[in-house]
């Protein structure tokens, strides 16, 4: 059903390397380098380098004598010094100015089965973070794990303020967790945290996610634009009317912004805003679901695994721009549209991951063990089940 990571794009930016985008994307999924250019700058580099290479082969081939091998010796090093000098100087140049944040380990065992997964740690490891991730306890994640893994039981643990990937990150470098769930690239500041704690931090990625925005389930409104949103979300857009609909209010139900991931997503595709000051602020997914079902003229947003299913409230099509036709996440069945995630075709969709710390201790080793659960073959068919698309399920 699904490519495996050796037919995947690698992204050559040397500050990611990443090497599970599918083969369709444009962009890699975590630094966002577009995969064509750096796929280009990279064959320049290396046929660069090739054309040094024979030039220095060619001037020792051709040395007449000894006495003369010294200076054309030196001659070709200098020559080949400064090739390689400009090509690396000319390929970095090219590319965007990241971080560490966006530098990523993807050491994943291709398993075919939980059951094969080796060096599994015995004791009760504990994890939290982005709130999407509910979607893999729903259809019994943890529980297939246990099954053939009896030594190794994990425990979600509540934080004391709302939950999301900013908190999740925060108790994993605090050590309140084994390892964290998370729905975006780590920052450069969550990176420098943790080397302040004596440790580094390490996300592979998964699967990927598909944002849905959702209203009440009478409002006569099937489709908006990303550019849509984000005026409704500021609240340059107050009135259904204003999008075709009736003449209603609008209440913007979010998470909380310090911590939630979905907003700053929306803000990168259309550009900087500020949430309106009226929007409703809730914990989690299940109170802003029964915030929206309760309101006609109500709008929030959600992972599409989360409402995979959901009949209380009516999932929008998103269009990337006016020029675009509208697509749904969810299907008319309350089925996950995977292969327009797949495809590229949905504007909205982010990469999940598993962070763990890079400490040498028995929770490093549960968080490695955990991720090769959910990269094994019958962990990915668990994640996509779950409403997510899969990236490392094999054909």
């Amino acid at each position: 059903m699904r490519n495996t990571t050796k037919v995947h794009q690698k992204c050559f930016n040397p500050n990611c390397l990443f090497e599970g985008n599918p083969p369709d994307a444009k962009r890699c999924l975590l630094c966002r380098t577009s995969l064509n250019s750096s796929t280009q700058q990279q064959q320049a580099k290396l046929n660069f380098l090739k054309t040094y290479k024979e030039s220095l082969q060619f001037w020792f081939k051709n040395l007449k004598s000894a006495k003369a091998r010294m200076p054309m010796v030196l001659a070709a090093l200098v020559i080949v010094a400064t090739g390689v000098w400009v090509a690396r100087f000319s390929f970095n140049k090219s590319q965007p100015n990241l971080s560490e944040s966006s530098s990523i380990e993807t050491n994943i065992v291709s398993y075919r089965q939980l059951k094969d997964v080796v060096n599994v740690p015995s004791g009760t490891f504990s994890y939290g973070g982005s709130i999407c991730f509910a979607a893999l306890q729903r259809e019994g994640m943890n529980e297939a794990i246990e099954r053939v893994h009896p030594q190794f039981k994990l425990s979600y643990r509540e934080p004391l303020g709302n939950p999301g990937c900013a908190t999740g990150i925060g108790m994993l470098i605090d050590k309140e967790l084994s390892f964290a769930q998370h729905a975006k690239p780590l920052t450069e500041e969550e990176y420098q945290r943790a080397r302040l704690a004596g440790f580094n931090l390490e996300a592979t990625p998964i699967a990927l996610d598909g944002i849905v925005f959702y209203t009440h389930k009478s409002l006569d409104i099937k489709s908006l634009s990303l550019k849509q949103l984000r005026d409704i979300f500021s609240g340059k857009i107050d009135n259904w009317q204003q999008v075709g609909g009736e003449n209603m209010p609008i209440t913007t139900v979010s998470l909380d912004p310090k911590v939630d991931e979905v907003l700053p997503l929306l803000k990168e595709k259309t550009g900087d805003f500020t949430l309106d000051a009226e929007t409703k602020i809730v914990r989690d997914y299940t109170s802003a679901i029964r915030e929206v079902a309760g309101d006609p003229g109500a709008i929030s947003y959600a992972s599409s695994a989360i409402l995979k299913g959901q009949q209380s409230i009516q999932p929008l099509s998103l269009l990337r721009d006016e020029n675009t036709i509208p697509v749904a996440a969810l299907l008319n069945d309350g089925s996950v549209n995977l292969q327009a995630f797949h495809r590229q075709n949905y504007p909205l969709t982010r990469p999940l991951f598993v962070v763990i710390r890079k400490d040498g201790t028995i929770h490093e080793k549960a968080g490695i063990a955990y991720i090769n659960f959910l990269a094994s073959q019958e962990g990915q068919k668990i994640l996509e089940k779950a409403g997510f698309y899969p990236m490392y399920l094999a054909e």
